[in-house]
């Protein structure tokens, strides 16, 4: 298998034979990565016909109830969580803060929205809104919310939006589940108007946090994860897709010391072992995660946090009528 980002060779890296989410077996268990630029895949990769059912789950974040499950803190859970709180400078995309880099009556298109809690944010800014995502339990949240959301995805694009342009577009934990990252990014580039803004966001496997747990991480959530983006290979392929880099923003890293998100990991071990008896991950404990929270308390964003994003621009002169 040849890396579509960089042409390099892959080499095996991993293998998981549990879907968490389903607590079932997992049809794509073995993983590769790039030995030059670290790009991370499931090898070989489903079949379009196959992916839809990777969703097919009562719980998930996208359908209005996620798979985590509250859990009674101690005393040193919540004493980590402080800690973890207090330390975390990591920054979500802002609608109010991105608002100031748009124009008034902005358009905005979501690709893969999940429920449209984000889009419903920059609505109620007065902004044009719109999203697209293929799950209809997710679209079905949305409209719950009064938000119009077109069954699609970002390598198939619906109809409707054919000839529209938009001055943001986002793709948020989207792109390491597309099968073609790289068509993914060239459909929101002509979807985005010259001068534009994309921003985009996918789990960061240069995380401590990713590394120390592997394939037991909640951020690696085989089999609807079909890439494994560090930044650096985020930043080539947005480039590969047409646009320009403006910047890196990175967030996650209280939510990974809470006692339910531990529990979870926890459990995502505990039931792989049901598979084989040495999984490739490792069990995160309450001793791992003071740990983790030492090892990352003063490091470098791209080792600190579970996630990254990248601010583009589609190269051209800005037009201000929205769509």
């Amino acid at each position: 298998m040849t890396c579509f980002s960089c042409g390099g060779q892959t080499a095996p890296w991993t293998h998981m034979p549990l879907d968490p989410i389903k607590g079932a077996e997992n049809p794509h268990k073995d993983f590769v990565v790039c030995t030059e630029c670290g790009l991370g895949a499931v090898s070989p990769l489903p079949s379009p016909e196959e992916i839809p059912s990777f969703y097919d789950t009562a719980r998930y974040y996208t359908h209005g109830q996620g798979h985590l499950m509250e859990v009674n803190q101690t005393l040193l859970d919540r004493a980590l969580l402080h800690a973890a709180w207090r330390l975390d400078k990591g920054q979500s995309l802002d609608p109010e803060r991105i608002a100031k880099d748009l124009p008034p009556g902005a358009s905005i298109c979501d690709l893969g929205c999940g429920g449209g809690e984000l889009l419903g944010r920059f609505k109620a800014l007065g902004f044009n809104v719109l999203g697209v995502e293929p799950d209809a339990a997710a679209r079905a949240e949305a409209a719950k919310a009064g938000v119009t959301v077109l069954a699609g995805t970002c390598e198939e694009l619906p109809a409707d939006l054919k000839g529209q342009s938009c001055d943001l577009v986002i793709m948020r934990h989207v792109l390491e589940h597309c099968r073609d990252p790289i068509l993914a990014l060239q459909k929101a580039f002509f979807l985005t108007r010259p001068g534009g803004i994309l921003f985009c966001e996918v789990p960061n496997c240069a995380a401590t946090h990713f590394k120390s747990l592997g394939v037991c991480s909640a951020m690696f959530d085989a089999p609807r994860h079909l890439y494994f983006f560090t930044p650096a290979c985020l930043r080539k392929v947005i480039g590969l897709g047409g646009f320009t880099f403006s910047s890196f923003q990175y967030m996650g890293y209280t939510r990974h010391h809470h006692a339910s998100w531990r529990q979870w990991e926890a459990s995502i071990y505990d039931r792989t072992r049901e598979y084989t008896a040495r999984p490739s991950g490792r069990r995160h404990t309450v001793l791992r995660s003071i740990q983790l929270l030492l090892s990352t308390a003063f490091a470098s964003d791209e080792k600190k946090y579970d996630s990254v994003a990248v601010y583009g621009r589609r190269p051209g002169a800005p037009k201000r009528t929205p769509v």
